[in-house]
């Protein structure tokens, strides 16, 4: 899972929206143009890759599309969406996100190991 934060506007107000994502899903027909980035921020990020067939939730990041079947009931605050014009800047935010907690995931293994010493003379 990774942890990506925006910006979102609701007709005149803000609001910071914090998001744990599980899963990205993008189109079938944007295979060619998609599948590779979005195959190694996925890789690198530990989450899942889904196409617009998929069944919304929670932790779901929607790339440039919307659910075949509609949003279901899945809570709206639980799920992120790009639209098409947003997927470039979307998936730059993914692969910050990928690599950031890639680096807290290594700090994380090494801080848990005893420290070794090697004295050399």
């Amino acid at each position: 899972m990774i942890q990506i934060q925006w910006q979102d506007r609701l007709l005149t107000a803000r609001r910071n929206v914090s998001l744990g994502v599980r899963r990205i899903i993008f189109r079938s027909r944007d295979e060619a143009t998609l599948g590779a980035a979005v195959q190694t921020i996925a890789t690198a990020a530990g989450v899942d890759v889904a196409n617009e067939q998929a069944t919304p939730q929670p932790g779901d990041f929607w790339l440039g599309c919307s659910p075949r079947l509609g949003w279901g009931h899945v809570d709206p605050d639980a799920v992120g969406w790009a639209c098409s014009v947003e997927v470039p800047l979307a998936l730059s935010v993914l692969r910050a996100a990928a690599v950031q907690s890639r680096a807290e995931g290594a700090r994380e293994r090494v801080e848990g190991r005893p420290a070794l010493l090697l004295a050399v003379g």
